[in-house]
């Protein structure tokens, strides 16, 4: 239930939702994902099981396709088809819904690709950190810059790079347009080629619908023509576009305005979501939510504890009773399916005509199914580390043979380690590698050198690989033919190494590698 709570905040807090305008695949619903205990099912509209409860996640099914997650431990994503056969094998570990026949899919290890209905990879994008779904045929994609920055830019359905990445935040394209964000905090729009069509100035914009956007500045909310022109000024402290009408929020209530600003509904309701190409559309009232028409009179009585729009041909919204049941009604108020389950996929939310957009991702909020996240680690990138003479360090070498190796280096022989270099592989993996120093018992200060150790840190992606990291090592220690001397795991993982006089001692954890190369 904890979901469903949260998606309506989804729906009626961010801004940055696009809803509005007729959402013809609402009607062509036919199977819906529910939960009756710790499972999903898949129902008619009429209530009869279809599929039978068996899936951790499931969504609506899009071009003929849903993505669903067996129950069961570490199971991953696939995609069926309505008599429940899988279509596409499940075999990802991160995966969105289908959206103009391609769907974005992540192998364990591997990076972003995209797929057809049969499952065949259009391409994969090796360096996007994330993948978000087409419209209008481009999808956006993340990269990290050198800086450690994230930009967004945007591909076609062939993987070519149209727009490179350079914007904070994205949106999605509608009405050929997209709502982008620059450094500075501002957003603006480009279109399909990238041109800026309409200048950064907005603290938060919405997708257009039917050539009509809604933004924010000073906290105030308006609404915007394809232009940029201002249809309706900035006096609301949040608006959405409705169709023809747009859903206001004014002194803390919601209520509706037409294209000229003019209120048509009076803000009167706690909470309220978009017609939506809807004749009835839910409301709170009080503590309770009912249906109101478009003339703003109560349709359906207050009496629910929660509720969500009509769809299907049959016309059926689902509420939720007062023990916490969902159950499905019809325009009259009365209940077609009786309240019987525990809760229904949070697809919903967004086959409601609720698009998605990045912005929700600085507000911690669980977003599933619109977007992918790579699991790519190039583990060549660990190819930096020498273990044998490592900068050029041998066994012969002394003091003061390195002192006049790194004349810019503080080589102090009282001290145990002396810093040689340090840097940043990539976003996730910085790095110091220190010269190390062996003393006599009872001196002071080091007689000879001990050997060369490098301490890494691993952040993001590596510290989930910090196990491939090391077995990789692993291997290349054994091509260069050492030998395994010792290995043994507590906390961490630690192997040692032996090559003639050179021993190698490899100590892993989640987030840190410690490599020592010793001369004995």
């Amino acid at each position: 239930m904890k979901s469903l709570y949260k998606f309506l905040s989804i729906l009626i807090l961010i801004t940055l939702i696009s809803c509005g305008g007729k959402n013809d695949d609402l009607k062509g619903i036919k199977l819906i994902p529910v939960k009756s205990d710790k499972e999903f099912q898949y129902i008619d509209t009429d209530g009869k099981v279809i599929l039978n409860p068996q899936f951790e996640t499931a969504t609506f099914f899009r071009d003929g396709l849903a993505l669903v997650r067996p129950s069961g431990e570490e199971t991953k994503y696939g995609f069926i088809n309505e008599k429940g056969d899988y279509i596409i094998q499940p075999k990802y570990i991160e995966a969105t819904v289908f959206s103009e026949g391609l769907a974005w899919v992540v192998e364990e290890n591997g990076a972003p690709s995209v797929i057809d209905t049969k499952g065949k990879i259009k391409f994969t994008l090796k360096e996007a950190s994330r993948g978000n779904l087409f419209s209008e045929g481009l999808a956006s994609y993340s990269v990290f810059n050198d800086n450690g920055d994230l930009l967004f830019g945007f591909v076609d359905n062939k993987g070519n790079v149209v727009i490179e990445p350079q914007f904070v935040l994205v949106s999605y394209f509608k009405n050929g347009k997209c709502g982008v964000m620059n450094e500075d905090g501002k957003w603006g729009f480009i279109d399909s080629k990238g041109n800026l069509s309409i200048n950064y100035q907005f603290d938060n914009v919405s997708n257009f619908i039917d050539n009509r956007s809604s933004f924010e500045t000073n906290e105030k909310y308006g609404i915007i023509d394809n232009k940029g022109k201002y249809l309706v000024n900035p006096q609301f402290s949040n608006l959405v576009i409705d169709g023809k009408l747009s859903l206001i929020k004014q002194n803390n209530k919601w209520g509706w305005i037409d294209e000229n600003g003019n209120l048509v509904i009076n803000p009167q309701f706690d909470e309220a979501l978009p017609f939506n190409g809807n004749d009835l559309t839910p409301v709170k009232s009080g503590k309770k939510y009912g249906y109101i028409d478009k003339d703003g009179k109560i349709a359906i009585n207050p009496q629910f504890e929660f509720a969500l729009p009509f769809f299907s041909k049959k016309q059926i919204a689902p509420v939720v009773n007062s023990d916490g049941k969902i159950g499905f009604i019809n325009k009259d108020g009365k209940y077609v399916i009786n309240p019987q389950f525990k809760d229904f996929s949070e697809d919903f939310t967004y086959f409601n005509n609720t698009y998605y957009n990045e912005y929700l991702w600085d507000l911690d909020l669980d977003i599933d199914f619109m977007s992918v996240t790579t699991d790519y680690f190039d583990i060549n990138s660990m190819d930096f580390i020498e273990f044998e003479n490592p900068l050029g360090i041998s066994l012969d070498s002394d003091f003061s043979m390195i002192k006049d190796k790194f004349p810019d280096k503080e080589i102090a022989v009282w001290r145990y380690s002396n810093t040689l270099e340090e840097g940043n592989i990539n976003n996730d993996i910085n790095y110091s590698i220190q010269l190390l120093g062996r003393h006599e018992i009872g001196e002071e200060k080091f007689t000879s050198i001990d050997g060369v150790g490098y301490n890494i840190n691993l952040e993001g992606k590596a510290a989930e690989k910090s196990h491939i990291i090391f077995d990789y090592l692993q291997e290349q220690l054994i091509k260069k033919g050492f030998t395994v001397d010792e290995s043994k795991e507590n906390n961490s993982r630690i192997m040692n190494f032996k090559k003639n006089r050179i021993r190698v001692s490899i100590e892993s954890s989640r987030y840190n590698l410690l490599i020592r190369l010793q001369y004995i």
